[in-house]
């Protein structure tokens, strides 16, 4: 983005529809863009850039621009990226996995997120595309994870989510982003810990598993962050799963 100065002596043909300017040092001030600027002088390749002029622009109005630009200017959003992502078929194969699985947990009616995911934006009470993703990738981590196929793994997860929603005592406390990432940074060791203790990963032995999880009052501690969550998580899930005498 360009400030056209005096120097340029800029002309625009309306019969051509092109741009003419004197080629002469600071004919432009850069208004955004420098450092893609840079990395096209660097560049040995000649490159075709999209450029957008202004022109008799004063220098405090070129200022204010300047300061409009750098504070206001707003990246895509991390949602549209993942989507645009599947369009242009760059997908990685995790990406893909997380997408299924967001999409099948959000249409199954015996799934205790249906209809409480937000796929395109963040929302109130709701669990964005990006927050899922960023929680349940760390889970598809876990070795146990890698050994099982994607219907397995969707009814693992399923099952987990159902777990804690049974059992907690107010259901939009797995709607907050921070407690919904630190369940599942705890995903490998409560499923560890379940199939040692119970055999298997049907809901009703997760939900046993993660019974002293959900019991944790967090009122009157503020707006917790996810390793807080985690930290407290992890003290209640071992104290829990200790070995007594009466299984020796």
């Amino acid at each position: 983005m360009l400030s056209a100065q005096a120097e340029a002596e800029l002309r625009y043909n309306p019969r051509s529809k092109t741009l003419s300017f004197a080629r002469v040092p600071r004919a432009f001030l850069v208004l955004d863009g420098q450092h893609r600027l840079w990395g096209y002088a660097k560049c040995p390749v000649k490159h075709r850039v999209p450029v957008a002029i202004y022109e008799g622009l004063s220098r405090a109005e070129e200022a204010k621009l300047f300061v409009d630009i750098n504070t206001n200017q707003r990246g895509v959003p991390a949602a549209l990226l993942l989507d645009i992502k599947q369009l242009a078929d760059i997908e990685t194969a995790k990406e893909s996995l997380l997408r299924e699985l967001f999409d099948k947990l959000q249409k199954d009616p015996a799934s205790a997120v249906h209809g409480r995911l937000s796929p395109a934006r963040s929302a109130p009470n709701r669990i964005s595309r990006v927050t899922f993703n960023r929680a349940v990738g760390t889970a598809l981590n876990s070795e146990v994870v890698r050994t099982l196929k994607m219907d397995d793994v969707y009814k693992l997860v399923r099952n987990y989510l159902n777990g804690f929603d049974a059992e907690l005592p107010e259901k939009e406390t797995l709607l907050r982003a921070a407690y919904f990432e630190a369940i599942f940074e705890m995903f490998d060791e409560v499923v560890r810990g379940t199939m040692t203790s119970q055999g298997n990963l049907k809901q009703l032995s997760l939900q046993n598993a993660v019974r002293p999880i959900t019991k944790l009052d967090f009122s009157g501690q503020g707006k917790l962050t996810k390793k807080a969550y985690v930290d407290l998580m992890q003290t209640a899930f071992r104290r829990s799963v200790a070995v007594s005498t009466d299984m020796l």
